[in-house]
């Protein structure tokens, strides 16, 4: 007793131990689960999502084979009882789900070998952050219920048997009567009546024969059924209709402590008694043992199978857990009743294990819930908080999530925000560059964020930077977007690139200037210098020498004023940018043919707008020169109603817009365009593809000066 008492002390402490690191328990109990010795499966929602090693063994298959299967996986289309297993199935699911008792039963099984096998079933309904899981026990009782119906079918036919030989029996005595009257009746039969009477001695000894044969068949029946039960694993015990144990195997034995000789001198009554725990033998449980082992012996054969579980203790004073499953053996005249007894200790000891361990870890999962509550309350705090709006699209392109920001944003209501597609909120422009970038994201690659411009409701354009990330939403993937109003920053950055453009073009200017003034006369006064001394060193040896020096001359005034115009175009201060362009134009003739076609060689525009586009169509040359490969270009430029229009085009490779936009390095310089473009407050297109040529077509609000 004092042995015992360390060791309850032991698992206390261990116990304790294990609550102070939460997680050694789960792992404690994960290891219990994974290796017990009963076959575990748990089941969510009518489908199989985890199970144990036991379970692989029994079903004879791997984990991940199980995990989707439904119990109708592992059944036949019909049960030993008839009815279908999908049915049945149903039924004890629904039985679970309403009730919060384990539901026991037997179930008719199938492996994926084909191979069947009869289990004894326990559901245990859990709940586990407000979903239903359902603990499914399996035992493999196809050996017993094996046992139990050859002990029936040798039963029956021995039965049968004998019913036969008595009937026999009976028509043979009636036969022996009726060729006694017919003797008496005539003797003129006698002779014929003898003969018969000599075969009927004959057929007599035959049967005589044949029955102890039979004697012989019931005593090698009757060795072979002593021999099953000494051999089986599990105790067995018959018992009369009076209660007196009649067979007591050495299982039984082992199981109880109490030995053949002294079950065979006691009734199943008084064996009871004497196996019931110290606390437990009070006297009504005595006499309530007593009346439901009565009543089940004298109603046997009207019962089934009658199962009891309960501890048990040794004299020895060791306890145990066992299970007893009582049934009737019908005999010809009467009945015995059978008890088939297995001890449980080590499932009752794993089933309380188990159960503290679901206790731990519902406890730990209600913690991390609380956790996960309070981060997803941050969160919500942060979606509906938050400035930038932020949106959750479907891989249709539907918006399904939406925050206040972003419908402040678009100025829609509800019902107008997760309606429409999400291309009906971007202008046209802009739908080849969302597309490619989407396609990039759900291809696994990274973006830079996009500037674009989005609709509101009353058809404001406003310009957004757009981030983008994958993530799953509802087990699906969708994209998480961040969109952030810049027309504050918009503003600034226009006013700084306005800036930097007037600062870039005043240093033009004084560059151009400086090239002008002061390196132009040195060339020019250096140049009549030289002229002067060809003059006199004229048919000398050192005319040649004069005149390449007075080419090289002539090449640098050349060179110099070609660099202060680009620097800074006189044509535009004097002439005005269509002038600018035609020079250009006529500067790069040699190299590629322009098709120039405008209305506006009479008007000159504000001088920054100018400027700009000029700057813009020497972009466009030098990409067509330097990557297009192409043969021609066409601009055109025109003005109508205070608004400057202009189409460029090549018929050159062309390339992927959406993936040059979004490479920085590609060097087409695509990113200086447009911010060129935005500082005027143009709106611009780009159709171009690989093969295919570029176009841009603009519009800038101008003034005329």
């Amino acid at each position: 007793m004092a042995q015992k008492q360390n060791v309850k002390q032991q698992k206390v402490e261990k116990s304790a131990a294990l609550l102070q690191n939460p997680w050694d328990v789960v792992e404690t109990y994960r290891a219990l689960y994974y290796n017990a010795a009963i076959a575990i499966l748990v089941l969510k929602d009518g489908v199989y999502v985890d199970c144990n090693r036991m379970a692989e063994e029994l079903l004879g298959i791997s984990k991940s084979e199980v995990i989707g299967k439904t119990p109708f996986s592992f059944s036949p289309k019909f049960q030993l009882d008839g009815i279908e297993s999908e049915v049945r199935i149903e039924q004890v699911l629904n039985q679970v789900y309403i009730s919060d008792s384990p539901v026991s039963f037997e179930w008719l099984n199938v492996r994926f070998d084909n191979t069947f096998f009869i289990a004894r079933i326990n559901l245990n309904k859990i709940i586990i952050s407000s979903q239903i899981y359902i603990l499914v026990f399996i035992s493999d009782v196809t050996e017993y219920k094996r046992s139990i119906n050859e002990l029936d079918l040798h039963k029956n036919y021995l039965e049968g048997v004998v019913a036969e030989r008595n009937r026999e029996q009976v028509e043979l005595n009636q036969k022996l009567s009726l060729a006694v009257e017919e003797l008496n009746a005539t003797n003129s039969e006698l002779e014929f009546t003898n003969k018969e009477l000599s075969a009927t001695i004959k057929s007599l000894n035959r049967e005589v024969h044949v029955r102890k044969e039979l004697h012989d068949l019931l005593l090698q029946n009757q060795e072979k059924f002593r021999s099953f039960i000494e051999q089986s694993s599990d105790g067995v015990a018959i018992v009369d209709m009076e209660g007196r144990v009649i067979e007591w195997n050495s299982s039984m034995f082992q199981i109880s402590g109490i030995s053949h000789s002294t079950a065979v001198k006691s009734s199943i009554f008084e064996l009871n008694i004497q196996l019931l725990p110290e606390g437990k033998r009070s006297h009504r449980n005595i006499e309530y043992i007593k009346k439901e082992i009565t009543q089940y012996i004298t109603n046997a054969q009207n019962q089934n199978i009658l199962k009891i579980e309960g501890e048990i203790q040794l004299s020895s004073n060791e306890r145990k857990f066992i299970s007893s499953v009582f049934f009737p053996i019908k005999l010809t005249k009467s009945h015995l009743i059978g008890i088939i007894t297995r001890d449980i200790t080590n499932q009752k000891i794993t089933e309380n294990e188990l159960k503290l361990y679901r206790e731990n870890l519902e406890e730990l999962v209600r913690q991390k819930s609380s956790e996960l509550l309070k981060i997803s309350g941050l969160y919500q705090k942060i979606f509906n908080h938050t400035s930038d709006g932020i949106a959750i699209i479907s891989e249709d392109f539907r918006l399904v999530e939406a925050n206040p920001a972003l419908q402040r944003m678009l100025n829609e209501t509800d019902d107008e925000l997760y309606s429409g597609h999400i291309f009906e909120s971007i202008p046209l422009a802009y739908h080849e560059l969302v597309n490619s970038s989407i396609e990039l994201l759900f291809s696994g690659k990274s973006i830079s964020p996009l500037e674009i411009e989005i609709l509101s409701r009353d058809g404001i354009r406003i310009p957004v930077e757009l981030t983008a990330n994958i993530i799953e939403y509802n087990n699906s993937p969708a994209l998480l977007s961040i969109i952030r109003d810049i027309r504050d920053r918009r503003e600034m950055e226009k006013m700084i690139l306005l800036t930097t453009i007037e600062a870039e073009e005043r240093e033009r200017r004084r560059l151009a200037a400086d090239l002008h003034d002061d390196i132009g006369p040195l060339l020019a006064s250096l140049k009549m210098y030289v002229s002067v001394l060809q003059q006199r060193l004229e048919n000398t040896k050192n005319s040649e020498v004069l005149d390449i020096v007075q080419n090289l001359i002539k090449s640098s005034i050349e060179n110099v004023r070609t660099i202060s115009n680009n620097i800074s175009p006189h044509l535009i201060e004097r002439f005005g940018l269509i002038s600018a362009i035609k020079g250009e134009i006529e500067n790069i003739k040699m190299l590629i043919p322009v098709d120039f076609k405008t209305n506006s060689s009479n008007y000159k525009f504000d001088k920054q707008v100018e400027i700009i586009i000029y700057r813009i169509i020497k972009e466009l040359f030098n990409n067509t020169l330097k990557y297009a490969k192409a043969s021609k270009v066409s601009l055109s430029i025109n003005y109508h109603k205070s608004k400057l229009y202009l189409k460029y085009s090549d018929n050159g490779c062309g390339f992927n817009l959406g993936s040059t936009v979004l490479d920085k390095k590609s060097g087409h310089g695509l990113p200086n365009i447009d911010n060129r473009i935005k500082s005027i407050n143009g709106n611009y297109s780009i159709e171009t593809s690989p093969g295919n040529g570029f176009m841009i077509i603009l519009d800038v609000p101008v003034n005329l000066r």
